[in-house]
Formats: C-alpha cells, sequence, structure tokens
C-alpha cells in the first residue's frame, strides 16, 4: 500500500491502467507525479499534494482541466496527448499561477489563442 511510503517525493505510475486519482492522500511530501500513459478522464485527488512541483498527466483521456488551481508549487504541467479542444477546455490554468512549464501538445486545440492563459 502507497500509504506506507508517506516520505515518496517522486512516484512514477505510468503505463498502467488507471482510471482514477485516489489513494495519494498519505503523500504529503510528493513533489513529482507520473500518470501518463493510463486511462485517467477527470483531475481530481490532487489538492492535498501541495509540494508537487511536477505533474505529468499526458496520454491521458482529459477532457478538461480543473481541479488544479489549488496547487500552489506546481511548475510543470505535462497534459499532452489528451482530448483537449477548446478554450473552455483549458481555462482553469488561468487560475494555476506558478506554472512555468506547460505541454498541450497532442491535443485537439484547433484555436491557438486558446493556449493564451
Amino acid at each position: 500500500c502507497i500509504a506506507h511510503y508517506p516520505a515518496v517525493e517522486s512516484l512514477w505510475l505510468e503505463r498502467n491502467k488507471i482510471d482514477k486519482i485516489q489513494h495519494l492522500d498519505a503523500l504529503k511530501q510528493l513533489k513529482c507525479l507520473g500518470l501518463n500513459n493510463n486511462d485517467i478522464y477527470r483531475v481530481e485527488g490532487l489538492t492535498h499534494l501541495q509540494h508537487l512541483t511536477m505533474l505529468n498527466i499526458s496520454g491521458n483521456r482529459i477532457s478538461t482541466l480543473t481541479g488544479l488551481d489549488a496547487l500552489n508549487s506546481l511548475s510543470i504541467l505535462l497534459v499532452a496527448d489528451n482530448l483537449l479542444r477548446s478554450r473552455d477546455d483549458i481555462a482553469h490554468l488561468v487560475n494555476c499561477h506558478s506554472v512555468q512549464e506547460l505541454d498541450l501538445g497532442g491535443n485537439l486545440i484547433d484555436d491557438v489563442t486558446a493556449v493564451t492563459v
């Protein structure tokens, strides 16, 4: 059980069949989280990860980005190859003031002005 490792700072769970972000509550020191190439539809269950600086959720089935604005330490956000299409899908990124590196490549965004968040 992951709860037995509360001091973990980096966790890589890429290329699994994870469809929901959950059971990470005990990882208070987590800084890097790799959930790329899974089956995640929605960004959730991350608000308690206040030390998280890097989140890779590329290669999932995410169609809207919400629930990230509480992550005040997040500086790298990788969301390439998902199902993001429009300004509305990424509008919540405007509240992610600490993000310095953002990867939206390989999505279905058809209006480049949608990325001006």
